[in-house]
């Protein structure tokens, strides 16, 4: 609990840092992430990793980093500050949080003065693991960059 009580802490600082961060140094930001993004790898084992998890996700967008900073230099200062408000805050109309507890068997605490603590914060306890998993869907899995289902091998 505490972990979280300071993960949610530093969550509201962001808003103030966001909000008198100038638009010059949020720029900045952006050139640094692009300049690092774009990076070549420092070697051929690097360069390999970079590869494959193109093919171990099965994506095949071996121009995954341009595509990223292009995208990126779309993005505005007040970009974030929405997608703050509606993804992260507290009070964000779209924030969705799953915090997993672990309780220690060792520590003479019962179920119930748990269950409370955990109630007082406007937290739903999952006690049946499977039936939560039956009452939501599986997303889709995205499609490939590179259509291959349609490729036959040479070998």
């Amino acid at each position: 609990m505490y972990v979280d009580s300071r993960i949610e802490n530093y969550i509201n600082t962001i808003e103030q840092l966001l909000m008198n961060m100038p638009e010059e140094e949020f720029n900045k930001y952006k050139d640094a992430l692009a300049v690092k993004l774009l990076e070549k790898p420092k070697g051929l084992m690097k360069q390999a990793a970079v590869y494959q998890v193109e093919i171990d996700t099965q994506d095949y967008n071996f121009n995954r980093a341009q595509i990223e900073v292009e995208a990126l230099k779309l993005i505005a200062k007040d970009d974030i500050i929405k997608f703050y408000n509606d993804q992260i805050s507290q009070s964000g109309p779209e924030r969705h949080k799953l915090a997993v507890h672990v309780r220690s068997t060792l520590k003479n605490t019962t179920a119930e003065e748990v269950d409370n603590s955990l109630m007082a914060n406007n937290t739903i306890l999952i006690k049946d693991i499977t039936d939560f998993k039956k009452k939501h869907q599986l997303y889709q899995l995205p499609n490939s960059f590179m259509p291959v289902g349609h490729t036959k091998s040479k070998l």
